[in-house]
This record gives C-alpha cells, structure tokens and sequence, in this order.
C-alpha cells in the first residue's frame, strides 16, 4: 500500500531531517492533533526499516500505541 503524506507532513519531515541533517540530535516535531504525526512516524520507520536499522516507537497511551501500529503496518513495516 502506497501512502501519500500531506504538504504538511511533507514540510515536518524535510524541516525534522534539515535539523538531524545539521547536527541535531534530538527534534521535537509539533503538529495539532489530527495534522498526522502518527503517519509521520510511520513514515520514519519505514526509512529505518528499508536501511535495516532499528526503530523504536513509544507511546504512553494504549490507544496510541494502536494507531502507531496501524500507521507502520500501512508501511508495510512488521
């Protein structure tokens, strides 16, 4: 399944590797609710995955943890 991230998503992510890019190493991403972090992340597992690193995805609310999980496996990441 192809997932197609919104403009938004789009500038959050290239914004978040800019920084990583230039050194940073720790970012914090905000976005309002709905805006689709929760894709985000998926996106960057399925980066880690395709490059055969580990990525490690936390949460701490059980119904997040579920639409973290949804949004990996519509990567296609186990």
């Amino acid at each position: 399944m192809t997932v197609t991230l919104r403009p938004h998503q789009v500038v959050a992510i290239e914004d978040a590797d800019r920084l990583f890019n230039a050194g940073a190493t720790t970012v914090c991403s905000v976005l309002p609710t709905g805006a689709g972090k929760t894709i985000i992340k998926g996106h960057y597992a399925k980066r880690a995955y395709d490059a055969g690193e580990t990525c490690l995805l936390i949460a701490h609310r059980d119904v997040l943890l579920e639409q973290i999980s949804d949004a990996v496996c519509l990567y296609g990441v186990p």
